[in-house]
């Protein structure tokens, strides 16, 4: 048997047929592609009835047609729904700072008016 045959290196490795591609596969054809657009420096890409836009390094859902708030709208409330609880939380502690500081001032006005008390009684113990 010849060292360089037909079949490979000395009949050890065998010729493979090549494949034959697959027959069935349907290649897409650019009208069944959804498709991207470039708006106002946001990438929208529509896949079925949703838009996905990439936009300041999110990407956010908007539903299709003229339905309900988008992803961006329910986003933008969640953030002003945190900065109002924000808001709520510094208010609640400027009221509890104002309360302490009327209870000291309470508390003063009663030690003062004790004192001006005890101070009447002893004048007039004296003067008896």
């Amino acid at each position: 048997m010849p060292l360089f045959s037909r079949n490979g290196l000395g009949g050890l490795i065998s010729q493979k047929k090549p494949r034959q591609g697959q027959q069935n596969v349907a290649t897409p054809q650019p009208n069944n592609l959804d498709p991207v657009s470039l708006e106002n420096g946001a990438i929208k890409v529509k896949l079925g009835h949703n838009v996905l836009c990439y936009e300041d390094g999110l990407w956010t859902s908007e539903v299709g047609g003229s339905s309900g708030n988008t992803l961006k709208e329910i986003t933008r409330i969640k953030k002003h729904n945190i900065q109002l609880a924000e808001e709520n939380n510094l208010l609640k502690y400027k009221i509890n700072v104002l309360l302490d500081m009327l209870a000291v001032s309470n508390a003063d006005y009663v030690l003062k008016d004790n004192e001006l008390e005890y101070q009447r009684k002893h004048k007039q113990s004296c003067d008896k």
